[in-house]
């Protein structure tokens, strides 16, 4: 290898890759309340070793997650959220 060369993770003219094209959760549930529509999305990364992310999303926008050991725990943290939204007037 002489001095011009560059290494090899330099990579000047190599074109970025492509955008990572995010996959779809498993909606657990969707409430609605006025206008508003609130959906909850199970997002299943255990086999990678992170456990499950449960994730409330509002037209499509994160509000806000919750990473749980498994797939029990995340189901038992979006049944509560869910049962906490229909009290406080969300309707399915």
């Amino acid at each position: 290898m002489s001095d011009d060369e560059p290494l090899p993770f330099y990579a000047p003219n190599k074109p970025p890759a492509p955008l990572r094209q995010p996959q779809p959760g498993e909606e657990i549930w969707r409430l609605r309340k006025d206008d508003r529509v609130l959906t909850c999305e199970l997002r299943n990364d255990e086999r990678a070793g992170a456990g499950c992310d449960v994730q409330f999303l509002e037209g499509g926008e994160l509000l806000a997650s919750r990473r749980c050991v498994g797939a029990n725990g995340a189901r038992f943290v979006a049944e509560s959220y869910r049962q906490h939204l229909v009290k406080t007037g969300w309707t399915t």
